[in-house]
């Protein structure tokens, strides 16, 4: 909803929350890009929602592999997506900590590296701990991002520590 009111402020999603934070960017503050969000777990309906994603404008899109059902199904269930998406667009996958283990995981991101995915999120558990995740990366060839294993600035902290992670997802949030 937020993208939707900069959109219509005619501002960056940044800025228009900065702005209502009372918040100053500096000048050249990096401008991300608002991903939609595929949430499905039939490919033809996955795929069917990025096109409509990318038809309303969107140029990342996250893939929520995590409820795309057993393992032998994501690299084919991903197909439709990255066909529908195009090759332009920046598709990033979101596990949800669905992956039981390091070696599924890591099949799981092989798999999926043929499709140009950008980053693969949170692929193990939050309770995975840093020192799996930083195992993970080490052999991954998909960049990974930490979301639900990281809710505080001591645990940026320690994914840096670590080098647990090439990213971590940061949310808007706003008390009350």
């Amino acid at each position: 909803m937020a993208d939707v009111l900069a959109k219509r402020a005619g501002q960056p999603l940044c800025r228009w929350l900065a702005d209502r934070a009372a918040i100053d960017l500096p000048r050249g503050a990096v401008v991300i890009p608002v991903n939609a969000v595929i949430d499905a777990s039939e490919p033809a309906v996955a795929a069917a929602h990025a096109l409509s994603a990318v038809d309303r404008g969107y140029t990342v899109l996250k893939v929520k592999v995590g409820v795309m059902g057993p393992l032998r199904q994501t690299s084919h269930g991903w197909r439709p997506v990255r066909e529908s998406a195009g090759p332009a667009i920046v598709l990033r996958l979101d596990a949800n900590g669905a992956w039981s283990d390091q070696h599924v995981a890591l099949t799981a991101l092989e798999r999926l590296s043929a499709f140009d995915v950008a980053l693969c999120e949170q692929p193990l558990a939050a309770t995975a701990g840093y020192q799996r995740f930083a195992e993970l990366r080490c052999h991954s060839p998909v960049p990974l991002a930490v979301d639900e294993g990281c809710r505080s600035i001591e645990d940026v902290r320690e994914v840096i520590r670590w080098r647990a992670a090439d990213a971590v997802v940061v949310k808007p949030w706003s008390p009350g």
